[in-house]
Parts: C-alpha cells; structure tokens; sequence
C-alpha cells in the first residue's frame, strides 16, 4: 500500500515568517500596550459594577429612580461593561498570543491577529450599538 501525497492534500506549503528584529520590536511594544489596555479594562468594569452593586444594595430606590429617568444611558453604561469584559478578553489573547510567537513562532501570530480583528469587530459593533443608543436618547429629548 502506498502512503498519500500529504503535500498535496494540504495545498502549497509557506515558508515560516522571519521577522527582523526592528520588525519584532513594534509588536513587543504592541504586546506590552495590550496587556496594559487589557488591565485597565478589567480595574473600569470592575469598579463600574461595584458602583452599581452598592447603588443597588445600599440605595435601590435611587437605582430605581436613575435608571427611570434616564434609561438609555444605563443600557449604554451596562452595555459596555458586558462588551467591554469579552473585548478585554480578546485583547489579553492577543497580547499572550504575540508573546507565544516570540517563544513558539508562526503559528501564534496567526491566532494573535484573528484575535485583535476580532476585538475591532467587537468594539466597532458596540461603538455603532453606544452611537444608536445616544441617537434615540437625544431623538426623545426633542
């Protein structure tokens, strides 16, 4: 029996990417910037969601009250942090995953950008979500 032609079936074999080391030194700088966004996003959602705790718990005819008058922008803020968690997410896998290519190599830069397009994709959806959001606020003032 003869074995299959592996070359074949996989399609066209690339060649490893070699980065140069002044081509590296922008995604270390990258990598140390998201690890810092990730960080910071984590500390804001939260100490948002201890806010609402406490408002909740120690005052929730005043929650009550806030979220009456102004019901768009408390979908706006909760919105956020139930974006902003995954976002955060998403960006510390891309910081882990360009610090496994300086390790393992190839493979993890690849997974390293599907994970920052998916965090653009994400917070451009809750971009689109906050500004239509303000819109009907703004459109139920008039």
């Amino acid at each position: 029996m003869t074995e299959p032609d592996t070359t074949l079936a996989a399609g066209p074999m690339s060649q490893p990417i070699e980065l140069a080391e002044e081509q590296r030194a922008p995604l270390r700088i990258a990598r140390r910037w998201a690890r810092f966004i990730t960080q910071a996003a984590a500390v804001w959602s939260g100490l948002f969601l201890l806010l609402l705790l406490d408002l909740g718990v120690r005052n929730p005819g005043e929650l009550d009250r806030w979220t009456r008058a102004q019901p768009i922008v408390m979908l706006a803020g909760v919105l956020c942090v139930a974006a902003g968690l995954p976002a955060a997410v998403l960006l510390f896998s891309y910081a882990r995953n360009l610090g496994a290519f300086f390790v393992r190599g190839e493979p993890a830069l690849a997974r390293s950008f599907r994970r920052l397009r998916h965090f653009f994709v994400l917070c451009t959806c809750l971009a689109a979500i906050t500004a239509l959001l303000d819109f009907v606020a703004a459109w139920s003032s008039l």
